[in-house]
């Protein structure tokens, strides 16, 4: 890339065979709210369980915010069989001078070990490398391990 190229920052709707993934809406609060007030879910992430529908909203809001600044935020992760929202996938980091970036992510325990999110993250790749300029992903935020007992 040369030194004027610079990262596109947007969340257009992107498909996969099973999956939406668009930008969140306020409509979303209770999907959010079912699967991330489950500890199991928040274990391995940056935030703590939701305790209430406006733990989800908050969420939301503060996405809806960066949408609006032109800033990129988290996509929905839109079930297209149920239309539901299971789960959230975004860039949690962005190094704009390098042009690389991670991803983090969160699904419904419901839908753990289906391949819902090996589906979505390849999908966030492709558009990564394809559309928003990225020339490298750093890493991926898959687990956060436990700290060791004893």
């Amino acid at each position: 890339m040369s030194e004027t190229s610079h990262i596109r920052l947007y969340n257009p709707s992107l498909e996969t065979e099973r999956l939406i993934l668009r930008k969140l809406r306020i409509s979303d609060d209770r999907d959010i709210f079912e699967y991330a007030k489950v500890p199991e879910v928040s274990r391995y992430v940056t935030w703590e369980p939701h305790k209430s529908i406006e733990d989800a909203r908050a969420f939301i809001n503060w996405n809806l915010e960066r949408y609006n600044k032109g800033e990129i935020g988290e996509w929905a992760i839109e079930l297209k069989e149920t239309g539901r929202v299971i789960g959230s996938i975004g860039f949690v980091e962005l190094d704009k001078v390098n042009f690389c970036g991670t991803v983090g992510y969160a699904l419904s325990k419901e839908y753990w070990g289906k391949g819902i999110m090996t589906e979505a993250v390849k999908r966030i790749i492709r558009f990564a490398f394809e559309e928003m300029g990225l020339n490298r992903l750093k890493r991926f935020i898959f687990l956060k391990m436990k700290p060791r007992e004893g």
